[in-house]
């Protein structure tokens, strides 16, 4: 499927769905701005279960560091120009999306139902981290269970990071050769306002310092088997207590596909 120019996609109504506060800016926040008529929902509310990550931003709860990060959020829409009414915040729990497949997938139902999108902006299936990858797979399947309710919105992806063996990659894609991509190199004054993005996060200043700032970038989302790791060796998330192995997330997908009367979906299935 061909991608549009940046011009029309800017003028079309785009739902934003991302895992958490920041992804926005990671992925878009040199161009976020130039979109008219977007939505932005969020699934986590940024603060893991575990108080050690609120202590580290210097909050004395999980639940006040999710607030924090919610604010946040808040003020790096505006900086883009976005209202904070055009913001749907799900509050699913930080690192545990990959328990809720089955609830989120119901919930971007729910959304696309509310805002009718012309086209839909999300994760890619990449290993990152498994909120990213249980977003990309509520994205899909709730569009694939429901081809044609929701109009024919168009299904796009942006970056975020993943592995690549021992190295992290930020802001590129794995490779698909299939699938069309647009990349804009930011102008000065872009990159300028991407780092503005970013620094409105300021919780999480010490990991978006290493968010490069030349270009951002979105392609048509490929056809995904979610039932398939989403490249060899190990997976970027699966060095860290992020909730679930590659495995488990996996298995997770099979379980949730099946409680949802979708067990038969495969990548050749939407």
């Amino acid at each position: 499927m061909p991608l549009p120019s940046l011009e029309s996609l800017t003028r079309a109504r785009v739902l934003f769905v991302f895992a958490h506060p920041d992804d926005e800016s990671i992925g878009l926040g040199g161009i976020l701005n130039q979109f008219r008529d977007a939505w932005f929902a969020c699934l986590t509310d940024g603060a893991p279960r575990d108080a050690s990550y609120a202590h580290a931003a210097g909050c004395d709860t999980p639940m006040a560091y999710a607030r924090q990060r919610r604010r946040e959020l808040a003020i790096a829409l505006a900086l883009a120009g976005h209202d904070s009414d055009r913001l749907i915040a799900l509050g699913f729990t930080d690192q545990e999306l990959a328990h809720s497949l089955e609830g989120i997938t119901q919930a971007v139902e729910v959304l696309l139902q509310r805002v009718r999108p012309d086209c839909v902006v999300t994760h890619p299936y990449e290993g990152g981290h498994p909120d990213h990858d249980a977003t990309a797979f509520a994205v899909h399947t709730a569009l694939a269970a429901h081809a044609g309710d929701y109009g024919e919105p168009l299904l796009l992806e942006t970056t975020s990071y993943h592995a690549q063996g021992d190295t992290l990659v930020w802001s590129e894609f794995l490779p698909n050769t299939e699938d069309a991509s647009l990349a804009v190199e930011l102008t000065s004054a872009q990159r300028a306002q991407k780092r503005r993005l970013l620094a409105a996060h300021a919780s999480q200043a010490a990991t978006l310092r290493d968010v490069p700032l030349e270009r951002d970038l979105l392609r048509v989302a490929p056809r995904y088997d979610f039932s398939k790791p989403p490249h060899e060796g190990r997976l970027f998330y699966e060095n860290f207590p992020w909730g679930a192995t590659g495995e488990q997330w996996r298995h997770a997908a099979a379980l949730a596909l099946e409680r949802l009367h979708l067990s038969a979906l495969t990548a050749a299935a939407y």
